[in-house]
């Protein structure tokens, strides 16, 4: 009996089609209700008792709310098949119908911004706006970078057929790329397939399969190299008109933090740069190659061959997820008996995963690529994890749903652990347990280590971009190429192929700076996660508060509910010191398996 294939989510708690009557309806009415509410507010804002703009506040949040879903639905289609031209055009036509209504009510949260700053902070104080004391605070921090809202409307406007246009050419072209697989039975792979050969036992398998991806790209470098500096242009020239004083101060006022705490994570992390060279160096001596090439990064161990089917999967996160805590349990369990996950891969389909929320009175949608290895199991549970938060941030209101990146991947990541830790409860010989622990301490290093070299080449960019100008296919390479050779040092041998594997990294495109924000929600959940072995169930309520307060209080206030300062290098050496026990863990099997042969 064949196996099942992983599951099609299903999209009509939403929409019906793209050519749905009810998404054309929708639309109006949020247009409708836009005009409305600016008929109702416009130039009185600051005039509002505390109860009214509690009410105008309301009235904002579900316009938002509202308004975004068709949006979402069309990107979520967009996601699974980029390839059919109607998706493509159906997300930018949606996109252009939020921004108008955004627009049309734009002016209430400039009228907020403009207020004097001794009004904001009698608002944030006021008992009777007390679930939007942590918004306004916001606007307060970004009072600075706002502009009149002309100007901020043309910004919304031109991104349409800027930044946005660009990501969208990037997604498009990527989910479309198809690479020729030549060696044994000739084949077309999507990259999903070809990324997951570099994954393959047989060492000419990974040496060819990344000379076949280095070879697909190459032949789209020109038009990434242009995309990714028109989008770094136009971040150069908005920065300049927001008066931001650096390429990724945008990014951090975002995420609710500051350069000091994002500074201090980043030379932690590049002083235990030592891990990886050790790590690989000790890697090389494991396979027994004299030289070890980027496309052995990921090289299994012989005994590590093992697959797994969606079911399989399935039950292994639940299992997980319930004996952590049958709410926990229980929440997981709706998104696999309710078609809320889209896991089997396909051309045309958007590469990696992630998790979508709508909005709090709606459930998120999983988007993954399952091809049944061990890393599949782990990024299932990883995006469920998301999932999970964003059930919690439900008691939250829109405004106060969404949690910053830095905190938003800490459900994930704990949601990983939780499944290593029963995947190694459950394995029954040492090989089997090297292969896990080898596994789950690559993943810490591409999302700790690689994050952060990843970071610094985006500042690099962005500085050469800022004094030269556009920079050249070569220029980027070099760039990337000059962080990659400081992370790995001598353990690894860095292919000049390997100089253009930034061009498919979509985050540089679609959210500069994005990427710390895994280290960060990394080294954050370790140290959570080990203060959980050490407390155990004492941990649950603090836990989920956390997850419950979504994006209403700011990071380093949930934290140090917590007991963890960001701003202190102790607090992020705990994270990487369950990394340096993790490693120290591998060894330890490895001299297990070698004195019992």
């Amino acid at each position: 009996m064949p196996t099942p294939l992983p599951p099609r989510w299903g999209l009509s708690d939403l929409f019906q089609g793209i050519d749905d009557p009810a998404i054309e309806r929708h639309q109006a009415v949020c247009r409708r209700r836009a005009e409305t509410f600016a008929k109702t507010y416009r130039g009185k804002v600051v005039t509002l008792s505390d109860r009214q703009l509690l009410s105008a506040l309301k009235m904002y949040e579900r316009l938002l709310q509202d308004a975004g879903v068709p949006e979402t639905y069309a990107y979520l289609v967009f996601s699974v098949n980029g390839k059919n031209p109607r998706h493509g055009a159906f997300l930018q036509k949606t996109k252009e119908a939020y921004v108008a209504i955004y627009q049309t009510v734009l002016f209430f949260e400039l009228a907020l911004v403009e207020a004097k700053t001794s009004m904001l902070r009698r608002w944030m104080g006021s008992p009777v706006l007390k679930n939007y004391a942590h918004f306004l605070e916001e606007l307060l921090r970004g009072k600075p970078h706002r502009l009149p809202e002309r100007e901020e409307a043309l910004m919304s406007d031109l991104r349409l057929t800027g930044s946005a246009a660009f990501t969208r050419l990037f997604d498009e072209e990527l989910a479309n790329k198809t690479f020729l697989w030549t060696r044994g039975k000739r084949r077309v792979c999507t990259m999903t397939e070809i990324l997951d050969l570099l994954h393959d036992a047989d060492r000419a398998v990974r040496k060819e399969a990344a000379a076949v991806f280095t070879k697909g790209l190459r032949e789209e470098s020109r038009r990434l190299a242009y995309m990714l500096n028109v989008i770094v242009q136009e971040k150069r020239t908005e920065d300049r008109y927001r008066r931001y004083a650096s390429s990724e101060a945008s990014r951090h006022q975002d995420n609710q933090t500051t350069q000091a705490v994002v500074d201090v994570m980043t030379k932690v992390v590049e002083k235990h740069y030592p891990f990886v060279q050790e790590f690989y160096t000790w890697k090389r001596q494991l396979l027994g190659v004299k030289e070890l090439f980027d496309y052995d990064r990921y090289a299994p161990l012989q005994e590590s061959k093992q697959r797994c089917s969606f079911e399989e999967a399935q039950s292994i996160v639940l299992k997980t997820f319930s004996a952590f805590s049958p709410q926990f349990g229980a929440y997981a369990k709706e998104f696999f008996d309710k078609g809320w996950i889209d896991a089997r891969p396909g051309s045309g389909k958007m590469h990696g995963a992630y998790c979508m929320p709508v909005h709090p009175n709606l459930h998120p949608y999983l988007h993954m690529n399952f091809e049944g290895s061990v890393k599949d199991v782990r990024t299932l549970a990883h995006e469920l994890g998301h999932c999970i938060h964003y059930r919690f941030a439900r008691k939250q209101t829109y405004l106060n749903f969404h949690a910053p990146l830095t905190i938003a991947e800490t459900a994930s990541v704990f949601a990983e652990m939780l499944t290593f830790d029963h995947l190694r409860s459950r394995v029954e010989s040492d090989k089997e347990r090297l292969a896990l622990y080898v596994g789950m301490i690559e993943d810490i290093f591409a999302t700790v280590f690689r994050q952060t070299a990843m970071y610094r080449f985006e500042q690099d960019l962005h500085e050469a971009v800022r004094k030269g100008g556009e920079q050249s296919v070569e220029a980027i390479n070099a760039l990337w190429r000059k962080r990659t050779v400081q992370m790995f040092g001598n353990s690894m041998t860095i292919t000049h192929g390997y100089d253009l594997w930034w061009s498919y990294i979509s985050h540089i495109f679609d959210r500069p700076f994005y990427v710390y924000a895994y280290a960060f929600g990394e080294l954050l959940t370790l140290s959570l996660f080990a203060k959980y072995q050490k407390e155990g169930q004492k941990m649950l309520t603090p836990y989920r508060d956390l997850l419950t307060a979504g994006g209403s209080v700011a990071p380093d206030v949930l934290c140090k509910r917590l007991g963890f300062d960001l701003h202190d290098p102790a607090f992020w050496e705990q994270g990487m010191q369950v990394v340096s026990d993790l490693m120290s863990e591998v060894k330890t099997i490895h001299r297990r398996l070698i004195t019992s042969r």
